[in-house]
């Protein structure tokens, strides 16, 4: 829970700092997408990422942080859907890029805090890929780099991250696995060490009290040394059985 609260508030703050650079990116692509577009995208690409660094930071929105790391990867893969809708044809100048294909490896992050291992690095193949294919279609035929080229760059780079969130993930998982283990490994090991302990204290009653009484009543006539013995002994298997030891203090004579 840790962990995913950090990389909560990391994600979260990143969105905060794409989105900061984006605004002349998002004007850039206004002339080249519908009206309806870019509202509806800005919302889908960053929406849950602001809520899951919000969520991060408040101690009701814990429970929430995994399903909002799991919709900051769907949603962006959304996102890219709706582009071929919203696209009028038109290409930018200058190489430039659309604002959505600068934090693809962020929205894998919550899939790598959120997902198994192989679905979070297949999400980042799938949001790279698509971000580059837009890019290079969206910018004119003499800016266009290769596109193997710029996924496997943009793959290998985002890569470091997102596999640096699976090992954290992992780790926290293991770690709390290791400790429910060890509490169990100790509780089992106490419950072993009490029965013991009653096993020692039963043997003891057994030979000190019971055996010696039996013993001395086989051996001799009865007396008045024998019945307190006796009593002494019942008394104790009383204790025994009752679960509980004596409140009082051993007498000279009792010892």
């Amino acid at each position: 829970d840790q962990i995913l609260t950090m990389f909560g508030r990391f994600i979260g703050v990143g969105y905060v700092f794409y989105l900061l650079v984006s605004i002349p990116l998002v004007r850039d692509l206004e002339a080249v997408a519908a009206s309806w577009w870019t509202p509806v995208a800005l919302v889908l690409f960053f929406g849950p990422g602001l809520a899951l660094g919000a969520a991060s930071f408040g101690r009701r929105g814990q429970r929430a942080l995994r399903p909002l790391a799991s919709a900051c990867a769907v949603v962006y893969l959304l996102g890219l859907l709706t582009w071929p809708l919203g696209w009028t044809g038109e290409t930018l100048p200058d190489g430039k890029a659309a604002w959505f294909s600068l934090f693809p490896a962020l929205a894998s992050l919550g899939a790598a805090v959120s997902m198994r291992p192989r679905w979070a690095f297949l999400h980042l193949a799938v949001a790279i890929s698509g971000a580059q294919l837009v890019n290079h279609y969206l910018r004119d035929a003499g800016d266009r780099s290769p596109l193997a080229a710029d996924i496997v760059y943009s793959f290998g780079f985002s890569l470091i991250f997102v596999a640096a969130s699976i090992t954290a993930s992992r780790t926290g998982f293991l770690l709390d696995r290791t400790r429910e283990s060890t509490y169990a490994q100790a509780a089992s090991s106490a419950a072993v060490q009490a029965r013991t302990v009653e096993r020692r204290r039963f043997d003891g009653l057994i030979h000190d009290n019971v055996m010696s009484t039996l013993l001395a009543a086989s051996r001799g006539p009865m007396d008045q040394r024998l019945v307190d013995q006796a009593d002494v002994a019942l008394a104790e298997l009383d204790t025994l059985r009752r679960d509980a030891l004596p409140s009082a203090d051993f007498e000279v004579q009792d010892v």
